[in-house]
């Protein structure tokens, strides 16, 4: 189980948390009550293979899969460098011809 303690506390305790942590133990760290951080074993977290993220963090990534599954995109072609180059040199050209 998860517990949590404020970033004063795991401070002022900092050998006594890494402890706990050695012991298996898991802590949510907050700062004026918002959630900052999670302090988890090495083991635990090498196990997951994943970062566990905020709420918020969940949300800003549905929305932007959904954004990307909601474009249009058409067909994506490859461009080769040198018709990038070549396209910046003519746009370059074209600039200073420009009066």
């Amino acid at each position: 189980m998860t517990e949590t303690i404020t970033a004063d506390d795991a401070s002022e305790n900092f050998a006594r948390l890494l402890r706990d942590v050695r012991a298996g133990r898991e802590f949510v760290i907050t700062d004026q009550g918002v959630a900052v951080a999670r302090i988890v074993p090495e083991a635990v977290a090498a196990a997951s293979g994943t970062r566990q993220l905020t709420a918020e963090q969940e949300a800003a990534l549905a929305r932007s899969l959904e954004r990307l599954g909601n474009a249009d995109w058409g067909p994506i072609e490859h461009i080769a460098r040198e018709q990038i180059y070549a396209e910046i040199e003519e746009q370059r050209g074209a600039w200073r011809r420009q009066p």
